[in-house]
């Protein structure tokens, strides 16, 4: 009898533990689906001519998150090679986790279909996004989605349709 009772025990114990287990990995599947709909949405849009300061920005206002100084987009004119651009940040901590997404668009048109990607800060504050889609024309305008630290900005540019660096401040 003694023994029955041991097992029925073991056999909740395991299974409460299991519960438990399950329920923080849905909690945290769902955290992280949903790290776009933060409530403390602030949005604030500038627009500025194409030389300099050309960008708006959408703002998160929970937590901290990062600074951008400046984005320099490179293409090489081989629409087989994609695009990249180089970030470069006024605050965050070297080799912290950033999660970045870019959007190039020509003429309101999408020209890549970009997923989440993770990169680490560097001891310079910066690193270099590369979109490997081809791209039959260049990009007029890019759309940067940067999340840290659970905040998430939102940065948008108008482009040259040319080959070479541009330089933007948001």
């Amino acid at each position: 009898m003694e023994r029955n009772q041991l097992i029925v025990i073991c056999v909740c114990i395991i299974v409460c533990v299991t519960v438990i287990c399950a329920s923080i990995v849905i909690v945290n599947n769902n955290n992280s689906k949903n790290d776009d709909s933060q409530a403390n949405v602030v949005q604030n849009n500038t627009n500025g001519s194409n030389i300099g300061n050309n960008g708006s920005t959408s703002t998160s206002s929970a937590g901290s998150g990062l600074e951008l100084n400046s984005a320099s987009f490179y293409s090489d004119g081989n629409p087989d090679t994609g695009e990249s651009v180089t970030l470069n940040f006024a605050n965050g901590n070297y080799l912290d986790d950033v999660y970045v997404t870019v959007w190039y668009y020509r003429d309101g048109g999408a020209l890549n279909s970009p997923s989440e990607q993770s990169y680490k800060l560097s001891n310079d504050l910066a690193f270099e996004a590369v979109d490997n889609t081809p791209m039959p024309e260049y990009p007029d305008s890019a759309r940067i989605k940067v999340r840290y630290n659970g905040v998430v900005n939102y940065y948008d540019f108008s482009l040259e349709t040319r080959t070479g660096t541009q330089t933007l401040s948001p």
